[in-house]
This record gives structure tokens, C-alpha cells and sequence, in this order.
């Protein structure tokens, strides 16, 4: 049997178009490598093809355990999770909706169906084509955020986009640093200075808008992914410190100059001193410490004056449903998503090619700093910022980014056995 037909009987048998180009590659290298030996050893072309070929054994059983090896994955463990949490995402609407049940249900049903069909085409998706764009995300980024300040609404002291019936602030704008990201970090060529660079640009887009949140989770996103990436950990650090000080000291000159506005520093020293603004800006903190105090084990029915907390399906959702559904519905959907961020660390572990793992890093960084603010936050340890609860926090945007995440991380997964790259 020659090469040609041997390596025919061997892809008949994998399924995957993917994994057959790629099982075909490896073969045909190794067979290549196994003839010239053979020909050095003194047999002639014909020869050493076949004694490389027959050392190879049956083409079908092979074909049956390559098949095996490299098929597509799916990991259901983070699908389960996923569609878990979506169906909590669900009773919000049966605890606080009472009027207008049946068409929050169905607004909501719909979203979540987009979003979980999103997720599923970006599973299926070749992530691998994402990077072609490399810093043309950034520039799309920016473009947004340029667009906003032009033509954006100012609410609660930051711009927001109005999209038809969608309506969000510039956080949006994370998932393409992310992909950008992904693809500078995995350029050998790209300079520190440079990275350097682009931080700051997009900082000071960003703290122009202002969204001290969204500052936040990019300045994360990016020592994140800077960390996993091939830059020497000394520079990484160096460069990440002066980046941050750099950063930081712009919305500072900002107050300096123009002097800071009296809502800005009211917030500050309610979160310090929440008792003594409770008829402001320490009124939410208030009411959360009263909230967590009152909450039981379980079920307790709401109090007729309501919950009298702002915010209580978005920001709030979390403390709202413990208060109503107790400590242990609490406990489940905390869980659920801090089991959700474990399973992605899995995955980054699972992964060998250096832009997936960027992208799962990526990815997780900005899924886990949403749920950990927000849990931090309603547990009274953080700050009140406007951090939606993933899945759970009514709000199209936030569920459409973070299925986005989902499916991004479950594109990498599924291909993990099927790219050949080196490792980070």
C-alpha cells in the first residue's frame, strides 16, 4: 500500500472534517520523515514507502483512534452551568413582576433565546479567524466610544448608547479589546512601549465618557492577559504599574482642575460614612445592610411597602433574592457562577494554543470581575457601582456580552484537540 491510499483509509474513518485535514498533516509529515530514514539505510523510493507505510499498522484502526483523539469537543460540564444559570435568570420575573408577568416573561424569553443562540453559533465558530483583525478591533472600539461621546445620552453621571430597543453604556466595547488584545499579545514582534500605548489611548477614551467601572474591568482585562502573554514577567509588571499610574492620574488631574463635583464626592463619603448620608447618596447602602440582616434561610414574602431598593432587578438583584428566597437560593446561584469561572479556569489549563488561551483569560477576567463585584458589592465589601449580576440582572446588552463570552470559550474548547500551536 502507498501513502496516497493509505492515508485515504485512515481519513475515512474520522468523522471531522477539521480533524481529518489536521490527523492528514501529521501523518504525512511523519511517514515523510520515516522514508527518508528508511532511504538512508539504503532502500530504494518504493521501497522505503512501503516499509514506512506498513510500519504504520492497520490504516482503519488507526483512522478509529485518531477519530477519537481529535474529534471536536464539547464541554457540556460549562453548557450545564450555562443553561443552568439562565434558567435562574428567570425568577427575578416571578418574584418582583406582578402586573406585567406574562410580558417580562416573554421579553426576557426572548432575549435569553438570542443570547443562547449566540452562544451557539460562537461555538461553532472557527475563533482562529477572529485574529485577522488584530488592532482593528481597538480601532472599532474606539469608534464606539468616540460615537457615544458625540451622540450619547448622560445617565447617572455616564454615557449611554440607545440602539433601537437596546440600551447600554461603553462596556459593550470590552468583548473587542478582549479579541484585540488576544492578537497583540500574541505578536512576538509587538514592543512593550507600544502596548503601553494603546492602553492609555483607549484609558482615555474611556475616562472621557466617564465610566470609572468600564475603566476598571479594562484595566484588569488588560494585566490579565498581559500576564499570560509571552512579555517577560519583569517588564510586565513594570510596564503594567507605570501604565496604571499613568492611568489612574488622568481622571485626578481632571478633578484637580475642573474641582470635584459635589455628587462625586457625596458618593466617596457615603461609602465611607453610609449612616450619615442615608437620606442620600448612603441611602442604598443602608437599605442593602438592612436587607442582608433581615434575610432568613429560606422563602419570606415580601413586605407590603415592597423593598423600597432601587435597582432591585439590576444592580441589586442578588441581595434582593436572598432577602426574598433566602440564603440558600443565594448560596445555589453564587455557587453556580462561581463554579462557572472554575470550569473556564479548566479550560485555560486544557488549552495549548497560545490565542485561545489568551481568549479564555480574556474571557474569564471579564466574566469573574462582573460576578465578583456585583457578590462583593451586595455583601456590602465593595463600592456601589453599576455592575449588572450575569444571566440574572434584567438588561438585553449584558446577557447578549456574556453569552458572547460563553461561546467564545466554548469555541476554543472545541477545538483544543484540532490546533497545533505552542504553548504560552
Amino acid at each position: 500500500m502507498n501513502k496516497e491510499k493509505f492515508l485515504s483509509e485512515v481519513s475515512r474513518s474520522i468523522r471531522s472534517t477539521e480533524a481529518r485535514k489536521l490527523v492528514e498533516v501529521e501523518l504525512n509529515n511523519h511517514l515523510k520523515q520515516s522514508i527518508e530514514a528508511l532511504k538512508k539505510q539504503g532502500l530504494n523510493d518504493e521501497e522505503a514507502e512501503q516499509k514506512a507505510v506498513l510500519r504504520m499498522g492497520s490504516p482503519i484502526l488507526l483512522g478509529q483512534k485518531m477519530d477519537r483523539l481529535h474529534r471536536p469537543k464539547v464541554d457540556w460540564k460549562m453548557i450545564g452551568l450555562f443553561l443552568f444559570i439562565v434558567v435562574l435568570g428567570m425568577v427575578p420575573i416571578f418574584v418582583f413582576e406582578s402586573e406585567h408577568t406574562a410580558m417580562a416573561f416573554l421579553q426576557k424569553f426572548i432575549v435569553t433565546f438570542i443570547g443562547i443562540a449566540f452562544a451557539a453559533v460562537l461555538m461553532f465558530f472557527d475563533y482562529q479567524k477572529l485574529q485577522k483583525l488584530g488592532i482593528g478591533w481597538f480601532i472599532i472600539g474606539w469608534g464606539i466610544i468616540s460615537f457615544a461621546l458625540i451622540s450619547g445620552n448622560m445617565v447617572h453621571g455616564s454615557v449611554t448608547l440607545v440602539l433601537g430597543p437596546f440600551s447600554t453604556d461603553i462596556s459593550i466595547t470590552l468583548p473587542l479589546f478582549l479579541l484585540g488584545w488576544a492578537r497583540i499579545f500574541r505578536n512576538e514582534k509587538m514592543k512593550m512601549y507600544m502596548v503601553v500605548i494603546l492602553y492609555l489611548v483607549t484609558s482615555y477614551l474611556i475616562i472621557l465618557t466617564p465610566n470609572l467601572f468600564v475603566f476598571g474591568m479594562f484595566t484588569i482585562i488588560t494585566g490579565v492577559m498581559l500576564w499570560g502573554s509571552h512579555f517577560e514577567k519583569r517588564k510586565v509588571i513594570w510596564s503594567y504599574i507605570i501604565s496604571l499610574v499613568i492611568g489612574a492620574s488622568i481622571p485626578l488631574y481632571v478633578w484637580f482642575t475642573s474641582g470635584i463635583k459635589e455628587y462625586q464626592l457625596t458618593r466617596l463619603l457615603a461609602y465611607l460614612h453610609s449612616e450619615k448620608y442615608a437620606d442620600s447618596s448612603g441611602y442604598h447602602y443602608v437599605k442593602i445592610k438592612e436587607l442582608r440582616d433581615g434575610t432568613g434561610w429560606f422563602w419570606q414574602s415580601l413586605p407590603e411597602s415592597g423593598l423600597m431598593l432601587p435597582e432591585s432587578t439590576t444592580d441589586f438583584v442578588f441581595i434582593s433574592l436572598s432577602y426574598t428566597l433566602g440564603w440558600t437560593f443565594a448560596v445555589v446561584l453564587g455557587g453556580t457562577l462561581l463554579l462557572l469561572i472554575c470550569r473556564m479556569l479548566i479550560v485555560v489549563k486544557t488549552v495549548r494554543d497560545g490565542y485561545g488561551k489568551l481568549l479564555v483569560i480574556g474571557a474569564l477576567s471579564l466574566f469573574a470581575f462582573q460576578v465578583v463585584f456585583n457578590l462583593g458589592m451586595s455583601l456590602g465589601l465593595f463600592p456601589i457601582m453599576s455592575v449588572s449580576l450575569p444571566f440574572i440582572s434584567y438588561g438585553n446588552m449584558q446577557v447578549l456580552l456574556n453569552a458572547g463570552l460563553i461561546g467564545l470559550v466554548l469555541s476554543v474548547y472545541r477545538k483544543k484537540d484540532l490546533i497545533r500551536s505552542k504553548t504560552l
